[in-house]
């Protein structure tokens, strides 16, 4: 359990967001993070990635954005999102910030793609990241209601720029049922791109 948060107010919507992730991962170790540099700091302070180690629900370190959803305009849909690694980086609070960041600036959604230009983590192939639902934890965890306002959980999943290449040609659900039929190993960084040739 993270020790009390001077910003946390138990009635926004960060704060409700907040007591979700910590009731769906209960028993997994929370560590709030944040990203010291970048815009993300000086624009929204209050920005936090919360960092669960692994525990009863997965395997995996969890790395959860938290403040996404206040990035709010119009009919944009509120979205929070989630990234996944096998071993705890602070690369991956920077890349969930970076989400989180182009969320605020280009209204993201799932099949969305954005290339990061580098590997997620070194010496990897993926160097793209695609937003799709969070099928690792279901339901359960993707869909939030905070009393009238509706909140999405997205799950941030490296890929490949073949990968990327490829869904933009045949769309997302024809790159989806490649992962299924490769079964990958999203959390490994030194995983191969299931588009070949």
């Amino acid at each position: 359990m993270p020790p009390p948060n001077p910003k946390h107010r138990p009635h926004s919507l960060q704060g409700a967001l907040r007591d979700h992730f910590l009731a769906y991962f209960s028993g997994h170790a929370c560590t709030p993070s944040s990203f010291p540099a970048g815009p993300m700091a000086l624009a929204a302070p209050e920005f936090q990635v919360l960092r669960f180690a692994p525990g009863p629900r997965t395997g995996l370190w969890t790395y959860a954005s938290l403040g996404a959803a206040d990035f709010h305009q119009g009919n944009d849909p509120r979205l929070e999102f989630v990234m996944l690694a096998a071993e705890p980086d602070m690369r991956l609070v920077e890349l969930v910030t970076i989400v989180a960041w182009h969320h605020r600036d280009s209204c993201l959604g799932v099949g969305h793609t954005a290339l990061l230009g580098e590997p997620w983590l070194a010496d990897s192939a993926c160097d793209s990241i695609l937003l799709s639902l969070p099928y690792p934890f279901g339901p359960e965890l993707e869909m939030h209601e905070v009393g009238e306002t509706h909140v999405q959980i997205l799950w941030a999943l490296p890929i490949t720029r073949a990968e990327r290449d490829f869904k933009v040609k045949n769309g997302l659900d024809a790159l989806e049922e490649l992962f299924d039929e490769d079964a990958i190993e999203f959390w490994a960084p030194h995983r191969s791109s299931v588009v070949r040739g």
